[in-house]
């Protein structure tokens, strides 16, 4: 077979130029297989990197997105905590400083509707003496009583030091507390509520009932009930 070297020549250099240019050239001599092969992997290569420019863009979107919507709930949360807290302290702290309670002699507080309402609400009652602007005299137990009532034999003060004490008489204390003239003391009549006068005031070892009664101790287990509980006979 003879060959045009001029031919020859020319065709390897015009298919050496067209690989540097990422052209197929189809001769006439090529299969319609091969011509499809090479067009399916240039347009692959194409594709992918079409993709991967895209991907990155995605990419730099989806962060971006990210970081304001971060931003946004950090401060959002922040301040709304911060305004809340500060709202509901202060709102207490007026409540309490508004004159709604009126504080007792001995220092306990009561609503400030409740004074001077003739019902004590203090436990010293000085929401109804102090607490309606009236004149008081305290009594050895710390209650308050209007002070004229004191010395009109009649006891206001539970401890009846309104008319002992009250009356600027020597008074002497039965063992629960109760005041009694000092004269009254062993006279043998009970003058005390708990009957002290009658036994400690007389000298007596005293036996102390269930109930706060006194009894001389000589009066256990006598087979006698002395206490009106019978708590003397009781451990015999």
């Amino acid at each position: 077979m003879k060959i045009d070297m001029k031919k020859f020549l020319a065709m390897a250099t015009l298919m050496s130029q067209g690989m540097s240019a990422g052209c197929i050239i189809v001769t006439s001599g090529d299969s319609d297989d091969d011509s499809a092969t090479a067009t399916a992997t240039a347009t692959t290569t194409a594709g992918t990197e079409g993709t991967s420019t895209s991907s990155g863009g995605d990419s730099t979107s989806t962060g971006s997105g990210s970081d304001s919507d971060s931003e946004g709930t950090s401060e959002a949360t922040s301040t709304g905590t911060t305004d809340g807290t500060g709202t509901d302290t202060s709102g207490t702290t007026s409540s309490e400083s508004g004159g709604e309670f009126f504080m007792c002699t001995d220092g306990g507080m009561v609503p400030i509707d409740l004074v001077c309402d003739e019902n004590p609400d203090c436990d010293d009652a000085s929401d109804e003496v102090t607490g309606c602007g009236v004149e008081a005299f305290t009594c050895v137990n710390g209650q308050e009583i209007d002070a004229s009532w004191i010395c009109d034999e009649f006891a206001d003060c539970d401890d009846n030091s309104d008319e002992v004490q009250g009356c600027e008489l020597p008074a002497w204390e039965c063992s629960n507390g109760y005041q009694i003239y000092d004269v009254y003391v062993c006279d043998e009549g009970a003058d005390c509520t708990d009957n002290s006068d009658e036994v400690t005031g007389c000298g007596i070892e005293a036996f102390t009932c269930g109930d706060g009664l006194e009894i001389p101790a000589l009066f256990v287990c006598d087979k006698t009930q002395d206490c009106a509980d019978n708590s003397d006979e009781a451990d015999c």
